[in-house]
C-alpha cells in the first residue's frame, strides 16, 4: 500500500491514500452515501495532487542550469566527479584527479555546460572519462588537452560548441 505524508486538522502524520480517499469523501459528503462517480472523482483528485506536488520537488534542482549558478556565484572550483576535480582561471578549465567524470543529466548537471567563459580545456593525466553533454553549448571553447588515460568521451560531450577546432 502506498503512503503520503500528509498535514490535515492540525496533525502530522501518515495516512494510506485510501484512507485519505475515505476522509475527504466524509468531507465532502457530510457523512452522506457516497457515489461511486463521486469516488472516481476524489481519487483523481487525490493522485493529480500527488504527481504535481512529485514534480514540484523536483524542478527547483533543475529549474536553474548550473552554468547560471556558476556565473551567479562567480565559482572557480569544484567537483565533477567521485574523485575528479575543475578548476576555471583566467578561461582555462583544468579538470584533475582519477577516474571518470559524472554524466551530466539527471542528478547532476555540468558546471561547464553552456560556460562561455571556457577557452580552453585542459585534462589532466589520470582522468578517464568526460561525461555526456559536459561541455555541450560552450560557445567560446576552442582548444581540448586531452591525457593518455582517456579512454571514453560520452555522448554530445562537445556538441554545439562550434568554435572548438583543436584537440591535443
Amino acid at each position: 500500500m502506498l503512503w503520503i505524508p500528509i498535514k490535515m486538522c492540525y496533525k502530522t502524520g501518515y495516512y494510506s491514500i485510501t484512507a485519505l480517499f475515505d476522509r475527504i469523501c466524509s468531507l465532502c459528503n457530510n457523512g452522506e452515501d457516497r457515489s461511486e462517480n463521486m469516488k472516481k472523482r476524489v481519487l483523481s483528485l487525490v493522485i493529480s495532487a500527488c504527481m504535481v506536488l512529485a514534480c514540484f520537488s523536483i524542478l527547483p534542482q533543475s529549474a536553474v542550469p548550473h552554468s547560471a549558478v556558476l556565473a551567479a556565484s562567480k565559482a572557480t572550483s569544484g567537483w565533477c566527479g567521485e574523485n575528479v576535480t575543475w578548476v576555471l582561471k583566467d578561461h582555462v578549465l583544468t579538470i584533475s584527479g582519477k577516474g571518470p567524470m559524472y554524466n551530466s543529466g539527471f542528478g547532476f548537471e555540468s558546471p561547464f555546460q553552456s560556460n562561455n567563459d571556457i577557452y580552453k580545456v585542459v585534462i589532466k593525466q589520470g582522468v578517464t572519462l568526460i561525461g555526456e553533454n559536459n561541455f555541450s553549448s560552450c560557445k567560446n571553447l576552442k582548444t581540448v588537452s586531452l591525457p593518455e588515460s582517456m579512454i571514453c568521451i560520452g555522448d554530445r560531450a562537445f556538441f554545439d560548441a562550434d568554435l572548438l577546432n583543436e584537440i591535443i
